[in-house]
C-alpha cells in the first residue's frame, strides 16, 4: 500500500500529522494509524486550524499593540527643535529625555546631543532657556504621537470587522 503525508482530524477536533514513513511503520507494526475514524484533512483545512482567523477582539489587541509600538518609536525617533537658532535634530531615547530635563533644570545649562543642518552630531552646549525650549519642542513632539496614537486606537476599537481593524496602520 502506498503511504503519502497527510493531515487528519480525530473525532475530538484534534489535528494529526502524520508522514509517510509513520504509517508505514505503524503497518509494519500492525498498528491502525490513522485511526479509521480519522478524517483526512486538505491543506487548507488543517492550515485554518493550525491557524485560526482572528476574532475582532485579537484584532484588537493584537492592532494597538502594533499602534502602541510604533508611537514609542516615533517618540524616541528623535525631534526637530530650533532652540540654536537652526534647525537642529535631537535624539529622544529614554536617557536623552532625562538629559534634556535635568539640563532645562540646571541654572548654567548644559550640553545636549543634537544634529545640525550640516548632518553633523555633537555635544552642544545649551543655555537653560535653550535647554528649556528643546525640552518644550520635545513635549510638543511627544504629545503630537500621542495623541496620534489616541485618534487610531479610537478608530480601531470602533472597527467592527478583523479587516477594518488591520487597515489602521500608523503613518
Amino acid at each position: 500500500m502506498a503511504y503519502a503525508d497527510q493531515f487528519y482530524k480525530d473525532a475530538n477536533g484534534g489535528l494529526h500529522w502524520l508522514s509517510a514513513l509513520d504509517q508505514e511503520t505503524a503497518a509494519r507494526m500492525g498498528l491502525a494509524l490513522p485511526d479509521p475514524a480519522w478524517t483526512v484533512l486538505g491543506q487548507a483545512e488543517a492550515q485554518a486550524i493550525l491557524n485560526p482567523p482572528l476574532t475582532l477582539a485579537q484584532a484588537q489587541a493584537a492592532q494597538m499593540a502594533v499602534l502602541t509600538a510604533a508611537c514609542d518609536a516615533a517618540i524616541t525617533g528623535g525631534f526637530s527643535a530650533s532652540a540654536l537658532g537652526g534647525a537642529y535634530s535631537y535624539p529622544a531615547a529614554a536617557t536623552d529625555q532625562a538629559n534634556m530635563v535635568q539640563t532645562a533644570a540646571a541654572a548654567g545649562g548644559g550640553l545636549l546631543m543634537c544634529e545640525s543642518a550640516a548632518n553633523v552630531w555633537a555635544l552642544a552646549a545649551h543655555s537653560q532657556a535653550q535647554a528649556a525650549a528643546v525640552l518644550a519642542a520635545f513635549i510638543a513632539w511627544r504629545d503630537k504621537q500621542r495623541q496620534q496614537l489616541a485618534t487610531l486606537t479610537a478608530q480601531v476599537a470602533a472597527a467592527a470587522t478583523v479587516a477594518a481593524v488591520q487597515a489602521v496602520v500608523w503613518p
